[in-house]
């Protein structure tokens, strides 16, 4: 019987020293877009200027296992680690070369954590299945908000 060793998520606190401790720019703008956007390493790694459409503000890949393009909305925080970034060709030319630790239960569990639909997380993580997106949310501790809140969040969304 094969027996896969325990995951979890690095948390906020541990992605922040990660990030404080990396004195490389290209690998200290990797993690801090892996933390954003949740896409695997190899995705993140292979990224290059022409999957971002400015006007529109996506990243857009076509994902390895299934051939299905991944389209992620990015925000300001976003925004100012790709500006980092070159402006032609691969984004991160040395780490397609190499795999960094596994950003994705983070952001999932981040996802789950803040009400982000499910639906959508499993868009923005390529995972077919609840059942797959779930495995990777598993370990989030969900506080649940109050309604009137969330009504809010999604009233001032629709107004913009």
């Amino acid at each position: 019987m094969v027996r896969h060793r325990e995951r979890r998520a690095i948390t906020l606190d541990e992605h922040t020293r990660i990030v404080a401790a990396e004195s490389n720019p290209e690998r200290r703008s990797f993690y801090e877009l892996a933390w954003n956007i949740g896409a695997s390493q190899s995705h993140i790694a292979f990224l290059e200027a022409h999957d971002i459409d400015w006007q529109q503000r996506v990243i857009s890949y076509q994902r390895k296992k299934t051939g299905e393009y991944a389209l992620i909305r990015f925000d300001e925080e976003v925004e100012r680690i790709l500006r980092r970034l070159p402006a032609s060709g691969p984004l991160f030319p040395y780490l397609r070369t190499v795999r960094p630790g596994d950003y994705r239960y983070a952001w999932a569990e981040r996802a789950r954590r803040c009400g982000y639909p499910e639906r959508f997380a499993q868009k923005a993580l390529g995972h077919n299945s609840k059942a797959a997106h779930r495995a990777y949310a598993r370990k989030a501790q969900v506080v649940v908000p109050p309604l009137s809140a969330y009504e809010s969040q999604q009233a001032s969304d629709l107004s913009r």
